[in-house]
């Protein structure tokens, strides 16, 4: 890509050729950072969305038995667990989900990752102005 990049502006003098062969370098390095931090981050949001569900679901269960002495084996205590599933499942998603978009960010600002993410990157994990996102809207 270097070399098609000067053997296609012959015009160019050197010092243009320079900065753009640096730009190119820059922006492919900042895309296989950003590729590499949302590959992680889809991890992290995986992992803790899954141990937020399963905190729940061991928190529901014994709130459910221990607490309020459902017995689990009557037709009612069958229907309220399946319920508390869907419920738990729910809430572990949206969970997981607020946690990976501050620990995003939280990572982001403490590893100074501004200068080495994508804009791309970056502004899907900026958090948003309310008062600037109405002024866009009108």
């Amino acid at each position: 890509l270097i070399k098609e990049v000067a053997m296609d502006t012959p015009d160019l003098d050197e010092d243009e050729k320079l900065r753009r062969r640096k730009e190119s370098i820059e922006y492919r390095n900042r895309k296989h950072t950003s590729g590499m931090f949302m590959l992680a981050m889809t991890v992290f949001e995986i992992a803790v969305t899954l141990v937020i569900i399963a905190v729940l679901f061991v928190l529901i269960s014994v709130i459910l038995i221990k607490v309020f002495r459902i017995d689990m084996a009557e037709p009612f205590g069958q229907m309220l667990f399946q319920a508390m599933c869907i419920l738990i499942f729910m809430s572990g998603m949206i969970l997981g989900f607020i946690v990976y978009k501050k620990a995003a960010r939280m990572f982001i600002r403490k590893f100074n990752l501004e200068e080495k993410l994508s804009e791309e990157v970056l502004v899907h994990y900026r958090a948003r102005n309310k008062y600037e996102d109405d002024k866009r809207r009108r």
